[in-house]
């Protein structure tokens, strides 16, 4: 059973990371184990030898310290998803010619804490094929860098498109779309927004781009840096995007940022100490922060004392399509937050 095989890794982990001594040094190892699991392991020597590469791979992008179990059940899973990765890449082609009805962006809800009524939206984009399978799309896209820069080159554009007709429509809200924090490092980026801008008649103060993921190194960190000091000067605001125990304050000092955005899951998964020590970083900074994927009451009480300047989640309203996005505003009859 899969619970055997996850069981055995982790003693083998754990013993692995035991610190031992070489020539007088302290070592100490911190491993990460891809296990395959099948009731017939033999039987199927040569899948089995396919499935643990692929589950060593898996580890490979795990925290230390911890084991991938792939079974056959996940395997086919794999293949399912990698088909589906296909055709969004095929999805993309056909979007960027016309529209595609199966990839559309949908919107969520951003709240206000002092009023707790809609002053924004954060984009989402959402494929039809993947919808029976909520973590499909984000898997195939960790698996696949290019693709995932496509997608969030595509629903940046659009939900562009979108801002500037709800403007037109006398509504401004501010548009927070996510992009992967390495795609400002990709030539072309800084020109790439100003087209944009231009070619839509987008208001760029109202444009909150967030950053997720890391990046290599010091030098990609200055790059980085460097277009989106540029790209800032164009009127977005910077975000960081799904805060969590890895920021430092080398990064805050370095990166043109002006705000950071956490995850309630994040909070739940690293303790109890990661919001306040969160919240004092953007205090210390003068950066506004954001909390996302507040689902109950209990969720929200928890920020407390630390009053954060964004909220977002299901206690607020769910993601609609961009049609019913004005509808969703005026019943509020909100004014959108401008940067001072």
């Amino acid at each position: 059973a899969s619970g055997s095989g996850a069981a055995a890794g982790l003693h083998l982990a754990e013993a692995l990371a035991l610190a031992g001594a070489i020539a007088g040094r302290e070592l100490v190892l911190r491993p990460r184990l891809g296990v395959v699991d099948y009731p017939d392991p033999i039987g199927e020597l040569r899948r089995l030898d396919e499935h643990a590469r692929a589950a060593m791979y898996d580890a490979e992008r795990m925290a230390p310290r911890n084991v991938m179990v792939l079974t056959a059940a996940a395997h086919e899973l794999r293949v399912r998803r990698a088909g589906l990765g296909l055709h969004l890449g095929i999805a993309l082609d056909t979007a960027a010619a016309g529209r595609n009805p199966d990839l559309t962006v949908e919107y969520i809800p951003r709240i206000d804490p002092a009023t707790r009524r809609v002053f924004g939206v954060r984009a989402r984009p959402r494929w039809q094929p993947a919808a029976d399978d909520p973590q499909a799309l984000s898997a195939i896209l960790a698996g696949d860098s290019g693709l995932r820069e496509r997608l969030a080159s595509w629903t940046l554009h659009q939900a562009c498109r979108d801002s500037a007709r709800w403007s037109a429509e006398g509504l401004e809200l501010r548009l927070a779309v996510e992009l992967p924090a390495t795609q400002p490092a990709m030539p072309g980026f800084t020109a790439e927004i100003e087209k944009l801008i231009a070619r839509v008649r987008f208001e760029p103060t109202l444009l909150d781009l967030e950053l997720a993921g890391s990046l290599a190194g010091d030098d990609e960190l200055e790059r980085v840096a460097e277009v989106l000091a540029a790209v800032r000067a164009l009127g977005p605001r910077i975000v960081l995007a799904h805060v969590d125990d890895r920021v430092s304050l080398r990064d805050l000092r370095r990166m043109p940022i002006d705000g950071l955005a956490v995850d309630r899951a994040t909070i739940d998964r690293l303790g109890p100490t990661l919001w306040p020590t969160v919240a004092t970083l953007a205090r210390g900074f003068g950066l506004r922060l954001a909390v996302g994927n507040i689902d109950a009451p209990a969720a929200l009480a928890a920020l407390d004392p630390h009053e954060p300047n964004e909220l977002a989640g299901a206690l607020f309203g769910a993601a609609v399509p961009a049609g019913l996005v004005p509808e969703l505003v005026r019943a509020q009859s909100v004014r959108p937050d401008r940067p001072a």
